[in-house]
């Protein structure tokens, strides 16, 4: 079974039936892909989709997701392959994920160098 997540490429993996339609829907990022969604309990995490490679013997993970190597290896019988070829090898990547950018989430980030052992509490975090 083959499903990809339901999001724009380049976006992180939606957590809900509104991420999937800020993406996916006719005023969304890719517009008109689909007209409605089936709302279910939101997650608290994205979960990737892990995709396998079989057209090679043993079989090798091309992208990790929520079903690990292990898991996977426990159905087989038998090891899968070692780490595939890594995006700016000089070959086109297998599958999404692979590539330098694969998730862009549109937000801004700030860099804070702090003293060594120290963190920060929550009322020192801004939020827009």
């Amino acid at each position: 079974v083959a499903a990809p997540s339901a999001n724009a490429s380049g976006r992180p993996s939606p957590t809900s039936a509104a991420h999937v339609l800020e993406d996916l829907s006719p005023g969304g990022l890719i517009a008109g892909v689909v007209e409605a969604v089936g709302e279910g309990a939101a997650c608290d995490v994205g979960y990737e989709s892990t995709v396998l490679d079989c057209s090679v013997t043993p079989p090798a993970i091309l992208r990790p997701g929520k079903v690990s190597k292990e898991q996977i290896e426990a159905v087989l019988g038998y090891s899968l392959a070692g780490d595939v070829a890594a995006a700016g090898t000089g070959e086109a990547p297998k599958a999404p994920g692979m590539k330098y950018r694969h998730y862009a989430p549109q937000a801004r980030v700030e860099i804070v160098e702090l003293p060594s052992g120290v963190l920060p509490s929550a009322a020192d975090v801004s939020t827009p």
